[in-house]
């Protein structure tokens, strides 16, 4: 106020049903988040940057906090109409931080605060979190977008660790993200999705 700054107001249009497609619309065009910018992000570092650059000119105040063990806290929510802010923990990767702040804004859109410690390869068990973590990934991950790309001739079933790779690249997330959406859009069962997840633990190991 003594500055003679008048902050945003944070007032999104809410979709009126739990359409997953339509809310994760809702979000890329309200933070103006595109898929080609998107695809010109040449690290998963840059695209987080990105997303968080985006958001933070619509009046969301992101931070990086610290100290905090990933299992107690991934992100959370502080709503206000003015300025809600996002808290991220500094200590995740940069594709985590990503989901986190994509994740946190479903709970912005909501109109509500949250704690949240949850991956987006992880089975939320709470049906608030279940959705969120659905949006999220429609966001980084378009379903439209990935068909499309499968369904050019150089990825053939079973999919190859090479063929995750790429298709992370392509979409500046991680692995583990892109074979959560692979099961969401059933081009992949549970037990291939398990399988995936256990060859991407065990390199990350090595």
């Amino acid at each position: 106020a003594e500055l003679g700054i008048s902050p945003p107001v944070f007032n999104p249009t809410i979709p009126q049903h739990d359409d997953v497609a339509l809310w994760a619309s809702e979000i890329r065009c309200f933070f103006d988040i595109r898929l080609d910018d998107q695809y010109r992000c040449t690290s998963q570092r840059k695209f987080y940057l990105y997303l968080r650059q985006q958001i933070e000119k619509r009046g969301i105040f992101v931070h990086c906090f610290t100290d905090v063990p990933l299992a107690v806290a991934r992100g959370l929510a502080i709503y206000d109409s003015s300025a809600p802010i996002i808290g991220i923990n500094e200590d995740d990767r940069p594709p985590a931080k990503s989901f986190s702040i994509i994740h946190e804004i479903v709970h912005l859109f909501k109109r509500e605060s949250s704690l949240c410690n949850e991956t987006f390869n992880s089975f939320a068990a709470r049906q608030e979190e279940i959705f969120c973590n659905a949006v999220a990934g429609e966001v980084l991950v378009p379903r439209t977008a990935v068909e499309s790309i499968l369904q050019s001739s150089r990825y053939k079933t079973p999919y190859s660790l090479d063929d995750i790779k790429k298709m992370s690249d392509r979409f500046s997330v991680s692995r583990e993200v892109i074979i959560r959406r692979l099961l969401d859009i059933q081009r992949i069962d549970e037990a291939e999705y398990h399988a995936y997840a256990d060859d991407i633990h065990r390199e990350i190991e090595r």
